[in-house]
C-alpha cells in the first residue's frame, strides 16, 4: 500500500511539474486545486459501512492513574498491565473479547498489545500493552467510547475474583521513582 501510494504521488508530482513547464506554476496549481475541490465534492456523501452505528462519544469511565509520586508527561515506555482471572468455560468468550480489545488498544496509540496466560496456574491472564510516554497513556483515557466500554465491561464480567481485574503502570525513563506503599486501581 505504501509503495503504491508513493508511486502515485511521485507520479502526482510529475504531472503537475510537467503541466507547470508546459504553461506556468500558477496554471499548475489552480488545475490542482479544482481538483481537490472536485474530488472532495466527489467523495462528500461517502461514508464508511458500519460506522453509523457505532457509538463513538467517550466514556470517560478510566479513572486518572493514582500515582504515589508525580511522574513528568514525557517519560516512557508506560508498560501498562492488566491482570484477569478467567474460568476454563469462559476461555473462548474471554480471547474473542480480548482480539477486539486488541484491536481498541492499538487504535488509541498502544505501540505493542498482547494476552499472556500463567502456565504454573491456568486462568490468570495477564493483558499488556506499551505506550509511548506517560502523556500518550494520559490521552488513551480520553480515547476510550462508550462502545470500547462495552467491550470492557464484557470482559469484567468474565473476570472471576473477589476485586476488579489488577491494572499495573510501569514507567520508563531516567527519573527514578522514591519508594512508596503498593496501590490498585481498576482502569480497564
Amino acid at each position: 500500500y505504501i509503495m503504491v501510494f508513493s508511486a502515485g504521488m511521485a507520479a502526482g508530482g510529475l504531472s503537475w511539474g510537467a503541466l507547470a513547464q508546459r504553461t506556468s506554476p500558477e496554471l499548475a496549481l489552480l488545475v490542482a486545486a479544482a481538483g481537490a475541490v472536485i474530488g472532495g465534492l466527489l467523495v462528500w456523501r461517502v461514508r464508511i459501512a458500519g460506522a453509523e452505528d457505532l457509538n463513538l462519544s467517550p466514556a470517560g469511565h478510566w479513572p486518572a492513574p493514582e500515582l504515589s509520586v508525580p511522574v513528568s508527561n514525557d517519560r516512557g515506555p508506560v508498560l501498562v498491565t492488566i491482570e484477569y482471572r478467567i474460568d476454563a468455560a469462559d476461555r473462548a468468550a474471554f480471547q474473542a473479547q480480548m482480539r477486539t480489545l486488541g484491536t481498541i488498544r492499538r487504535r488509541d496509540g498502544a505501540v505493542v498489545w498482547g494476552v499472556v496466560e500463567d502456565v504454573a496456574t491456568p486462568g490468570i491472564h495477564l493483558e499488556y500493552f506499551v505506550a509511548a510516554s506517560w502523556l500518550e497513556h494520559l490521552r488513551q483515557h480520553e480515547r476510550i467510547t462508550a462502545d470500547d466500554k462495552a467491550i470492557q465491561e464484557a470482559l469484567r464480567a468474565l473476570h472471576r475474583g473477589g476485586r476488579a481485574p489488577v491494572v499495573r503502570h510501569f514507567v520508563g525513563g531516567h527519573d527514578p521513582l522514591p519508594a512508596a506503599a503498593p496501590h490498585h486501581h481498576s482502569d480497564i
